[in-house]
């Protein structure tokens, strides 16, 4: 838009209404957003190592898993119990002290079959306990985290926009200026200014016009056919 003007001051003037235009509050602020949006990704995974911290997962089941060892713990005396009162009663009913000797084989193996059940329901349980909690710390971390990543990538936006539209701002028209140098940029021109018959564009455009005219069975100019290309060559 500078260079299709005629004058030089014509040239200068344009630069100026170009960036009046540009350096518009609303046009700093828009070009200092899509700066933010370029850098944003890679403070993305910064953000979410630091929120993934605070998001409080360890503590969140810290608190749960000792309530459930002590379930754990209970619910083994209260089976070690039952197995060793069944015990009790199955020696007694079976008067193993009067009777024959495999009579107390078998209740120790039922007790040894009581245990073993006990800890499986025991272990089990406890299991249970501590996936369900871990599930319920990780959807409230979860909450937690997506919250925390969002509110701190938007303060950090915030603070990057104030930034760039303060240093922006104050010398935006001075450095839009300095990337069109009208004087400089005639000067270089004028180095390069060259005999219309020399330009290398017509140059090319010529011999273009010629190699079509003379290589094609139709005549560009009047649409007739002519026979300036051998068959051999058609062929190629």
């Amino acid at each position: 838009m500078v260079w299709m003007k005629a004058e030089e001051k014509e040239m200068k003037d344009e630069v100026k209404t170009q960036c009046d235009s540009r350096c518009t509050d609303e046009n700093i602020k828009s070009g200092c957003q899509k700066k933010w949006a370029l850098e944003v990704d890679m403070l993305i995974a910064e953000v979410g190592s630091k929120c993934a911290e605070e998001s409080g997962v360890t503590k969140c089941f810290d608190g749960k898993k000792g309530a459930i060892d002590s379930d754990y713990d209970k619910c083994k005396s209260d089976t070690k119990k039952t197995c060793g009162d069944a015990y009790d009663e199955c020696k007694k009913k079976g008067k193993v002290d009067k009777t024959f000797k495999d009579a107390k084989a078998f209740c120790d193996d039922r007790k040894k079959m009581c245990l073993k059940q006990a800890d499986e329901k025991c272990l089990d349980e406890n299991k249970a306990a501590l996936d369900k909690a871990q599930k319920t710390c990780e959807e409230l971390a979860d909450k937690a985290l997506t919250k925390c990543k969002e509110d701190t990538l938007k303060k950090k936006e915030e603070d990057a926009e104030k930034k760039c539209i303060s240093e922006r701002g104050p010398t935006c028209k001075d450095d839009c200026a300095a990337k069109c140098e009208v004087t400089k940029m005639n000067k270089c021109l004028e180095q390069f200014k060259t005999d219309p018959k020399d330009d290398p564009t017509q140059y090319f455009c010529k011999k273009m016009w010629n190699f079509l005219h003379e290589s094609s069975e139709i005549d560009p100019t009047t649409g007739n056919q002519i026979v300036l290309i051998s068959s051999e060559r058609r062929l190629q």
